[in-house]
């Protein structure tokens, strides 16, 4: 017998949420530059949790219930991850020559906010991240 989907348990649904919506919130994060915006996002993505496990109260309790982190550390994760195939796995590709070519190593409060390259600068600084030590050597 085939249960409705309103018959499922809250943990029964946050298989299928993970699979199917998460990746959709996911998608794209990195480019997301106003933090109203990830924080409009993030509205969206602990209402939708709620309603597909049925759990409403404190998101931020759901969430890590759930074992899904907020989407700026997400966020800040993907920039971390882009600025690494950027620099240390693919450097002669088209797209990591023109990150070096246009991104001067400028201090933080030098570059302009709306640039990608502050935004993965950023990313790195929240992370304690160095950007000049390769990760894999460590």
């Amino acid at each position: 017998m085939i249960k409705k989907r309103s018959q499922l348990t809250p943990t029964q649904n946050l298989g299928p949420w993970k699979s199917a919506v998460l990746p959709h919130f996911l998608q794209n994060l990195r480019y997301i530059q106003s933090p109203t915006d990830v924080a409009k996002l993030q509205t969206s993505l602990n209402l939708s949790l709620a309603r597909a496990l049925h759990v409403y109260g404190d998101h931020t309790a759901l969430l890590a219930d759930t074992g899904v982190s907020p989407l700026h550390l997400i966020q800040y994760t993907h920039l971390a991850q882009l600025h690494f195939r950027l620099t240390k796995t693919q450097p002669d590709t088209l797209p990591a020559t023109l990150f070096k070519t246009f991104n001067k190593p400028l201090a933080l409060n030098n570059l302009h906010p709306s640039t990608l390259d502050y935004h993965i600068r950023n990313s790195l600084h929240q992370l304690h991240i160095d950007p000049l030590v390769d990760p894999s050597l460590t």
